[in-house]
C-alpha cells in the first residue's frame, strides 16, 4: 500500500473539505484513460485500498493500482506550480519497474462529474 506522509494527507483532507466531499468520500488514485495517474473524489469501492484519518477515508487507491504503488510515499511539495504539488517518491531502493517510471507527478485540477471532482494536477 502506498504510504502517505502528513504533508500530503493535511493537502489531500484540505481539497475534500474545498470541494464538499461527504464524509464517505475519499480523494481516489487511479489510471486515466491514457495510462497516467488521474485523482477524483469518490467512495471506496471493493478492492480499492483506503487509508483513514479520523475513520474518514482520505486516499483510496484503485485495486489495480494497489500492488504498483505499494512501494511509493506520496507527498506533497506544495504550491501548484510546475515541479510542485502532489509527487510520489520511493519507499524503498527497489528499482523501479517501467509503470513506475513514467510515473512522475501526480495531477490535479477539479471540475465536477456525477458526484466526482475529476483532477489534472500540474505536469
Amino acid at each position: 500500500m502506498v504510504q502517505l506522509t502528513e504533508r500530503a494527507s493535511t493537502e489531500l483532507r484540505r481539497l475534500l473539505t474545498e470541494h464538499f466531499a461527504r464524509p464517505q468520500q475519499g480523494v481516489r488514485l487511479r489510471l486515466n484513460e491514457v495510462g497516467g495517474l488521474r485523482m477524483t473524489i469518490d467512495i471506496p469501492h471493493a478492492g480499492d485500498s483506503v487509508i483513514r484519518r479520523d475513520n474518514v477515508p482520505v486516499l483510496i487507491v484503485d485495486g489495480r493500482l494497489s500492488s504498483t504503488l505499494a512501494q511509493r510515499v506520496l507527498d506533497f511539495a506544495g504550491g501548484r506550480d510546475a515541479g510542485r504539488g502532489f509527487t510520489l517518491g520511493w519507499r524503498t531502493a527497489s528499482p523501479p519497474t517501467r509503470v513506475e517510471q513514467e510515473v512522475r507527478h501526480v495531477e490535479k485540477g477539479w471540475q465536477q462529474n456525477e458526484g466526482s471532482s475529476e483532477s489534472a494536477y500540474g505536469q
